[in-house]
């Protein structure tokens, strides 16, 4: 086929009961300028012969298999096979609606497009988030992390109901961290939106998001994992902020993920050997950033109700990193 306009990069594992329904509701779109990659992530079902068939059946759609390693791998081989100029990743077990690729390129003049998105938990009732049109241009981009950082999942969090340009994810050299198995998303959205200069938000939810018991989102993983890929989000979003000497936006960014590191100390007994390991790992990673943190006269409220309650010792702990702060 020639060049499309999109590429759609699907990554499939063990999805032989809900991989049709996503594929015939991407088929079944008036546009029809794309091209449809599925990536079969080592499936142990019929995923694959499923994708196959469609290969087959369909100029449009291209099948690759590969050894099970996770959904990053899955779109790293996908995005390698892309021929056109603009990328949308979906998940096998979601659907989009009718005429969902229609609403994205009437407005083609900008870096990355978005919108909200309808959402069952575990095939539950359905909710929908919708936003209200917005246009963010140049320094108004760290607005846009701002306006959606504590919204619901996708928006800033997942690399579905978007479309980026391939031309950008090639200059920047962008890929999923594998290494990340909670949070590679969010890094790789925020590392397409440092290297962009204009986000269209629209007024559309036709996106079909289910999560599934089984699901990634649902795993639990090592509090000291936890930990590194904070700190991973934490560095990119402040990148964000520094692009554009947006201090204020940078010590919004430094406190909020402060606040979030420290959480996860409370899901470690304060005599576990692992406790201490991870409260400096924290302790010397708020340090470097202590100018923006503690830059109010309030320097350690922001985390004493999470801290203080878990232990005097620890309460000792914090105050002591405020003494050597501040004097």
């Amino acid at each position: 086929m020639n060049k499309p306009l999109l590429s759609v990069i699907i990554p499939v594992y063990n999805a032989g009961d809900k991989i049709n329904r996503c594929v015939e509701s991407i088929l079944n779109q008036p546009f029809k300028d794309f091209e449809l990659i599925l990536i079969d992530d080592g499936s142990t079902d019929d995923s694959l012969l499923r994708c196959n068939q469609f290969a087959n059946q369909h100029e449009n759609i291209r099948c690759f298999h590969k050894t099970n390693g996770g959904p990053s791998s899955a779109r790293n081989l996908g995005l390698e096979k892309v021929n056109g100029e603009w990328v949308s990743f979906i998940d096998s077990d979601d659907c989009i609606g009718e005429d969902w690729f229609s609403h994205f390129f009437k407005y083609a003049n900008y870096d990355l497009i978005m919108q909200g998105f309808t959402f069952s938990d575990c095939g539950g009732e359905p909710h929908s988030y919708s936003y209200e049109s917005h246009d963010y241009k140049n320094k108004d981009i760290v607005r846009f992390i701002l306006d959606f950082i504590d919204s619901p999942g996708l928006l800033l969090r997942g690399p579905v109901n978007k479309f980026f340009r391939k031309d950008i994810i090639n200059m920047a050299n962008l890929r999923f961290d594998e290494q990340v198995l909670c949070g590679e998303d969010y890094l790789f959205n925020l590392g397409y939106i440092y290297n962009s200069n204009s986000v269209k938000v629209l007024p559309v939810c036709s996106y079909m998001y289910e999560r599934q018991a089984s699901g990634l989102a649902l795993r639990k993983y090592k509090v000291g994992d936890h930990i590194d890929w904070q700190l991973k989000i934490m560095k990119a979003l402040v990148k964000n902020a520094e692009r554009f000497e947006d201090e204020v936006v940078q010590r919004y960014f430094y406190k909020k993920y402060a606040i979030e590191l420290t959480r996860y100390l409370l899901n470690i007994p304060i005599e576990d050997s692992l406790y201490k390991v991870q409260f400096n790992k924290i302790r010397y990673s708020i340090m470097d950033y202590r100018k923006y943190i503690f830059y109010s006269t309030n320097v350690i409220a922001y985390f004493s109700p999470f801290l203080r309650r878990k232990s005097w010792s620890l309460y000792l702990h914090i105050r002591e990193i405020k003494r050597k702060i501040l004097f």
